[in-house]
């Protein structure tokens, strides 16, 4: 889920420039769409900010690797000390 989210700021800045170079000619994009890539945007860091703070381990644990026991994986996880 975090590569789509890079990717998809890495891509702003891009779309924005071909948007306003293609509609530089009429005297630059409209009011709506520069209220939807704000919108768009501000979507994007919070789902950002959510996301860093879900899949945030909380304080006081420790962080077990993945351990292979009796032929079966065991994925890491985190453990309160």
């Amino acid at each position: 889920m975090l590569g789509l989210i890079e990717i998809a700021l890495f891509l702003v800045p891009l779309a924005v420039y071909a948007i306003w170079r293609c509609t530089a000619a009429q005297g630059g994009p409209s009011a709506a769409a520069l209220g939807a890539g704000a919108v768009a945007v501000a979507m994007l860091a919070g789902t950002l900010l959510w996301y860093t703070q879900d899949s945030r381990m909380a304080p006081g644990t420790t962080y077990v690797p993945p351990q292979l026991q009796d032929g079966r994986l065991i994925p890491g996880h985190a453990r309160p000390q």
